[in-house]
């Protein structure tokens, strides 16, 4: 049946416009979906860069309390205990920085690791996104305390805070089986400090503690990721790499793509909608066209059609009167000819009798 259709509509403008007319709109629906998602994200990146502003600002002595306001890339420099037991990864993630790794086993594949960090004298808590490890730090605790150590361990945290990550459905909205609970594993596949935060309390005082450890501790909506300074203070190193890597302050502030871009690719998105649009709306007004020209079409030949269909009746009934009529003449011709054919059958027939001798 579909070999049969599209051979029809080979055939038959009226299936080819619709085919091309449906196609058409479904490339007005992609092309503005296209243009809206550019503008979004353009606005994003400008949000984005502004944001960049905040690295320049004091750091934060202190974690902010919940309810305060938390602007990204805030900097923070604050004393805590990290508790490498309760550290989880989350990924799979590349390189934060190829060039120092390029040609090691390293390059391939790999996870960040956050930490849960316990801030001195407030006990808030919060997640610290401590770098990236290799893939091997996701096979076993022994390989993971490889790269971030064991127990607890006073650190001086610094970094910067960042939001929370999330993964979009295919459709729409957010995907929460993947957003709230470890997906390969005991990895993550984002960076989700809520969830991974009150995970933690199940695992370290129960899961009838969560609520009592969350109101007491916390859970916050953003985390701190560190940045490389080179103290190496909590880091290792390993087969002549440190670990857990960090990206740079340059890393965080790179924008491969400009919100400049994202215009031009809006812009593009637009113009490709419009015509698409203009083309649709041509096929719809060729195919009226089309209908109103054959609705013409048949009026006349319906009109002509009556008109033949008229003329031929009056014809026929022309045709028929005077067959009718040659009859009627033809039967009167004939009975003025009959007396004259029984006498004689010709015209001497009268002389002949004349002709006789009288009787004596």
């Amino acid at each position: 049946q579909f070999l049969y259709f599209i051979g029809a509509a080979m055939v038959s403008p009226t299936a080819k416009n619709i085919i091309a007319g449906t196609g058409l709109f479904g490339c007005v629906v992609m092309t503005f979906n296209g243009f809206v998602w550019q503008m979004q994200r353009r606005r994003w990146k400008d949000q984005l860069i502004d944001s960049f502003d905040n690295m320049q600002k004091p750091p934060l002595t202190q974690l902010p309390k919940p309810g305060e306001p938390v602007k990204e890339f805030m900097p923070v420099d604050v004393k805590g205990t990290f508790d490498n037991e309760g550290s989880v990864v989350v990924g799979p993630r590349p390189m934060p920085n190829k060039k120092d790794g390029r040609g090691n086993d390293e390059d391939r594949a790999g996870f960040l690791i956050l930490t849960p960090f316990e801030e001195e004298n407030t006990g808030v808590m919060i997640m610290v996104n401590r770098g990236w490890v290799p893939i091997d730090a996701a096979k076993s605790r022994i390989q993971r305390v490889q790269y971030t150590g064991d127990g607890f361990r006073h650190v001086q945290l610094k970094g910067f805070i960042r939001k929370e990550e999330k993964i979009d459905s295919w459709w729409y909205g957010e995907e929460t089986d993947a957003n709230s609970k470890p997906q390969i594993g005991t990895a993550w596949l984002c960076c989700r400090p809520y969830e991974i935060l009150r995970d933690y309390y199940g695992r370290r005082w129960g899961a009838n503690q969560i609520e009592a450890r969350t109101e007491k501790h916390g859970a916050r909506r953003w985390m701190v990721e560190m940045v490389e300074d080179h103290s190496g203070e909590d880091q290792r190193i390993i087969k002549g790499q440190v670990f857990p890597m960090r990206r740079t302050q340059n890393d965080l502030t790179h924008v491969s793509i400009t919100p400049l871009v994202h215009g031009f690719y809006a812009a593009f998105w637009f113009t490709t909608c419009v015509m698409s649009v203009y083309m649709m709306r041509k096929i719809i007004v060729d195919q009226r066209a089309g209908v109103l020209a054959r609705k013409a079409r048949d009026q006349v030949l319906a009109r002509d059609t009556s008109r033949l269909t008229a003329e031929s009746d009056a014809f026929y009934q022309q045709v028929k009167r005077a067959a009718a009529t040659g009859s009627s003449a033809a039967t009167l011709d004939l009975s003025a000819k009959a007396p004259d054919q029984a006498i004689g059958g010709n015209k001497d027939g009268k002389a002949q009798a004349d002709q006789q001798p009288p009787k004596q």
